[in-house]
């Protein structure tokens, strides 16, 4: 069985990702060593961490057919707009996510903020035009005194 495209058979690389889940799902799409040992992704597991990401993405609103760093995708003032905070507690690094939206259930966020960032944050669900539209996407409010 060929493991590869051949060219044009493909209109795009999410068409080629979901053929090679469907018929390679368990064989290795990539490896890489981690914490000094060597893991190994398959195609299943690479095509639904991709969608779930990509969900993710959605769920903060970010537009189909938006890169993910186009942070002008929407501003700060479009759909869902968002604000990352870097704060201290103690000595730790705090992070809070701020997501303009009419929605009162921060659990719609939390997760895909946990997959897309890996780090552990809160949410925090402000009423929409209540940020700034000062082209910050991320605000540092750490202080190191």
């Amino acid at each position: 069985m060929a493991t590869t495209a051949t060219t044009g058979e493909f209109k795009s690389i999410p068409a080629l990702l979901a053929r090679n889940a469907r018929t390679l799902g368990a064989l290795p799409a990539y490896r890489e060593k981690e914490l000094g040992i060597r893991q190994s992704w398959t195609w299943a597991q690479t095509a639904a961490e991709v969608r779930a990401m990509a969900l993710g993405f959605l769920s903060l609103g970010m537009a189909p057919g938006r890169s993910c760093g186009d942070h002008r995708a929407h501003g700060v003032s479009g759909p869902h707009a968002r604000r990352l905070v870097a704060t201290r507690a103690g000595e730790m690094d705090a992070m809070t996510v701020q997501v303009e939206t009419a929605s009162g259930d921060a659990a719609l966020y939390e997760r895909s903020v946990m997959d897309i960032l890996k780090l552990r944050g809160r949410i925090e669900l402000v009423p929409r035009g209540s940020l700034s539209n000062d082209g910050k996407v991320i605000e540092d409010r750490r202080k190191y005194d």
